[in-house]
C-alpha cells in the first residue's frame, strides 16, 4: 500500500509540474483588435450566399465564406472589422455564408490576424440541451467571482489567461474541556485559468499557529500545512432549474512542517451545484469526498456538505449565510466524530477587480470547535 501511495503522489505531482510548466508559455488572455474608426464601410451583420456578387463585396465575403465549417465547431472565432462579418462565439452553422443567429467560423491560424478573427473557448465543458450556446463574444472581464469567504467554492473559474489570488486571516476557539486557540495566516489560494475558459489550475498554502491549555498542560506549535493542489473544472452554466455545476479534482501532499503534515497524499474530489434565484439572490452547494488520516494514522473518508445562500444588498456589497458539516466514515480514533457549523459573512467589491470579505461561525456541536471569524483579500491580476 505504501508503494502504491507512492507511485500515486509521483505521479500526481509529475502532473502538476508538466501544467505549471506549460502555463509559464501561455500567451496572455486575448482582446480583440480595436476598430479605428477610419472605415466609412458598413459592416454587413447577416449576408445570404446566394447574394454574393462581385467586386469588393465578393472579395470579402470570399474570406470569410473560406472560414466558415458546416460542422460545429467548440471553439468557434469571430470576425471583427470591414473586411467580414460579425458573428457571435459558440453557435453553429448549417448553410456556408450564412450570417445570424446561426452561424459559426473556423479557429485556424489566422486568428487575431488579417480581417481580425479571434479564437473563442467555450466556457464550460458541458451544456444543458435545454439551452442553445450561450456566449455573447464580449471580452470584458466580468465583475470578480471568489472561492472565499465561505466553505462552498463558486462554480465558475477565472477565465483563460486569468490569475486571481484569493488570501486572508481566521481565529478559532475552542473551550469544551480545553482551552484551545488557532491563527490561520495567509491563506492563499492562487487560482490560474489555463488551457481553456473551464479549466483551472489551483495552489494552495497555509500556515498555522495554535495553543492549546488543558488543566496544566500547555502546548504551542506552529507550521506550514501540507500543499494544496487542484484542478477545477466548470462542467455547466443555469439553464432554468437546471444548475451551474464546476468538478474540483484536489489533494493535498505531504510538504508541511512535522507538527502539520499528515506524511500522506490524500487525494480527493468536490462536486459543486449551485442556481441564481434573482438577480439579487443564489443558492449553492457542495458535495465532496477526501481521504483522510485521524490520530492513529489510519485512513479514512471524509465526506462533507454545505449549502449556502446569497444576497446582495448593494452592487458592491454582498452576503451569504451557510452551513456546513464533516462526515466521517472508517475513521478509528474515537474523537473523529461528525462536525456542524453555520457561519455568515460580507463581501465588498472595491473595485472589479479586487474584494474584501469578512465572516463569522459558530460550531453547533460538541465535536466542532466553538467559533470562528476572519477577512480576507482577493485580487484578479
Amino acid at each position: 500500500m505504501r508503494t502504491f501511495d507512492n507511485t500515486l503522489r509521483s505521479a500526481f505531482i509529475g502532473c502538476f509540474a508538466l501544467i505549471i510548466i506549460s502555463s509559464l508559455s501561455m500567451a496572455q488572455r486575448p482582446r480583440l483588435p480595436q476598430s479605428d474608426g477610419s472605415s466609412s464601410r458598413d459592416v454587413p451583420t447577416s449576408i445570404d450566399i446566394e447574394s454574393i456578387g462581385t467586386g469588393s463585396d465578393a472579395t470579402a465575403i470570399g474570406q470569410f465564406v473560406s472560414r466558415v465549417s458546416l460542422n460545429r465547431n467548440p471553439e468557434g472565432c469571430t470576425c471583427e472589422g470591414p473586411c467580414g462579418l460579425d458573428c457571435p462565439c459558440g453557435c453553429q452553422s448549417n448553410i456556408i455564408g450564412k450570417c445570424g443567429s446561426n452561424c459559426d467560423l473556423v479557429c485556424d491560424s489566422g486568428c487575431d490576424a488579417g480581417c481580425g478573427y479571434r479564437c473563442c473557448s467555450a466556457k464550460t465543458i458541458f451544456q444543458w440541451s435545454c439551452c442553445p450556446a450561450i456566449s455573447d463574444g464580449d471580452d470584458e472581464l466580468e465583475p470578480l467571482v471568489t472561492d472565499r469567504p465561505d466553505f462552498t467554492e463558486s462554480g465558475s473559474t477565472v477565465g483563460l489567461g486569468v490569475v486571481q489570488i484569493e488570501m486572508g486571516y481566521t481565529f478559532t476557539r475552542d473551550d469544551d474541556g480545553r482551552d484551545f486557540d488557532e491563527h490561520s495566516f495567509g491563506e492563499p489560494l492562487f487560482r490560474i485559468g489555463m488551457f481553456r475558459e473551464w479549466f483551472e489550475l489551483r495552489i494552495g498554502y497555509n500556515y498555522i499557529n495554535e495553543r492549546e491549555i488543558a488543566g496544566t498542560n500547555r502546548n504551542y506549535a506552529s507550521g506550514s500545512e501540507d500543499l494544496y493542489l487542484g484542478v477545477k473544472l466548470d462542467l455547466t452554466e443555469q439553464c432554468e432549474y437546471r444548475p451551474d455545476m464546476a468538478l474540483i479534482i484536489q489533494a493535498t501532499v505531504p510538504t508541511g512542517s512535522d507538527t502539520r503534515t499528515a506524511d500522506e497524499f490524500l487525494p480527493g474530489v468536490n462536486w459543486i451545484y449551485g442556481w441564481d434565484l434573482s438577480d439579487d439572490v443564489s443558492l449553492a452547494g457542495s458535495t465532496q469526498v477526501n481521504r483522510a488520516v485521524d490520530d492513529t494514522g489510519n485512513a479514512y473518508s471524509e465526506f462533507a456538505q454545505s449549502v449556502a445562500l446569497g444576497v446582495g444588498l448593494t452592487d458592491c456589497l454582498g452576503s451569504y449565510f451557510e452551513y456546513y458539516g464533516f462526515y466521517p466514515s472508517s475513521a478509528v480514533a474515537a474523537n473523529v466524530t461528525p462536525e456542524h457549523y453555520f457561519n455568515g459573512g460580507l463581501t465588498l467589491l472595491l473595485s472589479p477587480d479586487v474584494q474584501l470579505d469578512w465572516r463569522l461561525g459558530v460550531g453547533l456541536n460538541d465535536a466542532a470547535d466553538d467559533f470562528f471569524t476572519g477577512f480576507g483579500l482577493s485580487v484578479r491580476l
